[in-house]
């Protein structure tokens, strides 16, 4: 598969995830081995283009073995999981902020980008 065609896949997956939830995004190694029956090879640049798109659309990005909090849950990236993202707040000014619970807090002024 070659790049244009890894970026292809990663645009209709990844709209296809943002209409489930926008706020949490999940690639797991079976989806993208078995599923989209991608080389090891494959994975590691759909993996870099991915998270390199989702930190451009303000995501904080999770690896495998990484810790990450959502919706008041601490967890951790595990081996089967490629990759997770969730969203970040962006403040009026511009100012980023970790997304809690998917709420955004009125007094602080935050709305989604």
């Amino acid at each position: 598969m070659n790049k244009s065609q890894i970026i292809l896949l990663i645009e209709s997956t990844l709209n296809d995830k943002m209409k489930e939830n926008k706020d949490f995004i999940r690639y797991t190694y079976y989806e993208l081995k078995v599923k989209y029956n991608l080389t090891e090879l494959e994975i590691i640049k759909f993996t870099e283009f991915l998270k390199n798109k989702l930190e451009n659309n303000y995501y904080l990005v999770y690896k495998e073995n990484d810790k990450y909090e959502y919706k008041n849950t601490k967890a951790i990236v595990k081996s089967n999981e490629i990759l997770i993202a969730i969203k970040k707040e962006v403040e009026k000014n511009g100012n980023l902020h970790k997304s809690r619970n998917g709420i955004i807090k009125k007094s602080k002024r935050l709305y989604r980008k």
